[in-house]
């Protein structure tokens, strides 16, 4: 069960875009615009409960993690009905093109004690061979800039076991989220988990 601290009501704002306007020729453009009316503009959301994923993972990442939720190996609301409506040809299309945009990061509110606090739990658990750079980079997924709503959500699915670290991750040597998560979460508390979501919200430098 999700703590409390972690349930709150998310109020999307959905942006309607016309593809044709927005994609570019990398991309089929009917493929990219059914990303964007969610994700926003050029993957750059206009949030909060949406991620942005505009050059936040690398291009097999992508493809991997649309393959999960095709599968159904990641929890989802509408995403796993939607990418079970591609090939992954055009996950390739995708992450091609998202992979090239530039995220633009949205100013939000956060508590900079919780951020204070959040840099020095990033710094132990999430930094090293992870999140590295303060989490701006995207080799394990961009978190610096992410909605802290989001956040909220995908380090909840973490905690609670529904969402896991990816087998290709696990094959390529990289430690478990959630044996990190557990060992912060001993030491931490459920506060510790807050304070990285403020941590991340607080970056929103472009680099």
């Amino acid at each position: 069960m999700r703590s409390k601290t972690f349930k709150f009501v998310a109020l999307t704002a959905g942006l309607v875009v016309s593809p044709l306007a927005l994609a570019s020729g990398d991309a089929p453009s009917l493929l990219v615009g059914t990303c964007i009316s969610c994700h926003g503009p050029a993957g750059s959301s206009v949030g909060p409960a949406n991620p942005s994923i505009a050059g936040i993972m690398e291009n097999d990442d992508f493809v991997e993690s649309m393959q999960d939720y095709r599968d159904d190996k990641v929890p989802s609301t509408i995403m796993g009905r939607i990418a079970r409506g591609y090939s992954d040809d055009d996950f390739k299309a995708m992450a091609e093109y998202f992979g090239g945009q530039e995220l633009v990061r949205a100013e939000q509110a956060f508590d900079a004690k919780l951020a204070k606090k959040g840099k020095k739990i990033h710094n132990k658990y999430c930094e090293k061979k992870c999140h590295e750079d303060n989490g701006y980079d995207n080799k394990k997924g961009v978190l610096a800039g992410q909605w802290m709503p989001y956040l909220e959500y995908a380090l909840a699915d973490f905690h609670d076991g529904s969402r896991k670290t990816s087998k290709e991750r696990e094959k390529a040597g990289d430690g478990k989220m959630e044996k990190k998560m557990k060992k912060m979460l001993d030491k931490k508390g459920v506060e510790g988990l807050e304070s990285l979501v403020h941590f991340y919200g607080s970056q929103t430098k472009s680099k």
